[in-house]
């Protein structure tokens, strides 16, 4: 084996690295091959591997890399990536099944289903195992990358980490969990400070904030009875209803809420899945309007609207201490780190 590759939320690898290194006192590689949202350790190993799919929040798969080479690009690098792919065959016996998982990008002279064909059809004339494409117990990764082909067993399967099992109830614009401990890590909150998520959805940053600390004072907050009654749900899923306060409450009237607060992360609306998009630039000037006046320390944020935070920022006087682009599923937006004091 020749390391582990993570895949993470493109756009905060460094984050994922960061908690990576935690976990295994190693800093992985970020980016490997040129690849956004990827990370990599070079030092492998099944029991380092299952640490990772056990204890991260960040990660979203969790593989083996088998092996690595150079393919060409014209039809003769279907027998290199044959070549390749033999050794996966060393981790099955005649009893398993398993699936090639096959991707590429680039130009080449042949497809993923090529791909998948030539690799499965090796790996299969090798171990003796079958085939078995909708439920295989191995399922083995063969990814080309311009030149270069990864053959990779892949642990998590075709589930990602990021599909918590607390997740009873669906809000219609929920947040990948993975993301929601990235914001909570950019955020950086003191131990014992008041944190607030006031547009929260499902539950999923506040959940996310006292599973990654229990010493947080935490609220959650929605507009609407429904989302709040769906986010409870999911906090006693999670075994942290008796961390959180979650509380039926307009974002933009929170200066009238009996309370003051140190810290906030918040996916608000975009106008995209829910609200109109005509009324996300007063809504967002409200917002801002009311945390100004509940003793903010910083805001973590993330949203498709990059322009209208940084005008209200300038217009509110407050400091962008960061400010990046990452995906949330197939949703290019901007995260902002948010300085008030």
């Amino acid at each position: 084996m020749e390391g582990i590759i993570c895949t993470t939320p493109p756009g905060l690898e460094d984050i994922s690295s960061m908690e990576v290194k935690e976990l295994t006192g190693e800093r992985p590689k970020e980016r490997p091959f040129g690849l956004r949202g990827r990370i990599m350790l070079k030092e492998g190993g099944i029991d380092r591997a299952w640490k990772l799919i056990r204890e991260s929040r960040s990660l979203h798969r969790v593989s083996l890399l088998l092996s690595q080479g150079s393919v060409s690009r014209g039809r003769e690098g279907l027998s290199e990536i044959r070549e390749l792919s033999a050794v996966a065959s060393d981790f099955l016996s005649p009893h398993d099944t398993f699936a090639i998982r096959a991707r590429r990008i680039g130009k080449h002279e042949y497809t993923s289903l090529d791909i998948g064909r030539e690799a499965g059809e090796e790996i299969k004339k090798k171990s003796g195992a079958k085939v078995n494409l909708d439920n295989p117990s191995v399922a083995i990764g063969v990814e080309v990358i311009g030149e270069k082909c990864l053959v990779t067993i892949e642990l998590t399967g075709d589930l990602s980490l990021h599909r918590r099992g607390y997740r009873v109830y669906d809000h219609p614009s929920s947040l990948k969990p993975s993301i929601a401990h990235c914001m909570l890590r950019i955020l950086d909150p003191e131990e014992e400070s008041r944190i607030v998520d006031p547009m929260c959805g499902g539950g999923t940053i506040p959940i996310e904030a006292s599973l990654l600390s229990m010493n947080l004072r935490i609220w959650g907050m929605e507009k609407y009875e429904k989302h709040i009654r769906g986010a409870i749900l999911n906090s006693y899923a999670a075994g942290v209803r008796d961390k959180i306060k979650f509380v039926v409450w307009d974002a933009t009237k929170l200066d009238e809420f009996r309370e003051e607060f140190d810290y906030s992360a918040v996916n608000p609306p975009y106008g995209i899945r829910i609200a109109r998009k005509k009324i996300i630039p007063k809504l967002y000037e409200d917002f801002f309007y009311a945390l100004e006046k509940v003793g903010l320390k910083r805001l973590c944020l993330i949203t498709t609207e990059r322009n209208l935070v940084r005008n209200l920022c300038s217009g509110f006087g407050l400091k962008i201490g960061e400010e990046r682009w990452i995906m949330n599923g197939n949703l290019k937006v901007c995260l902002f780190l948010v300085n008030f004091t």
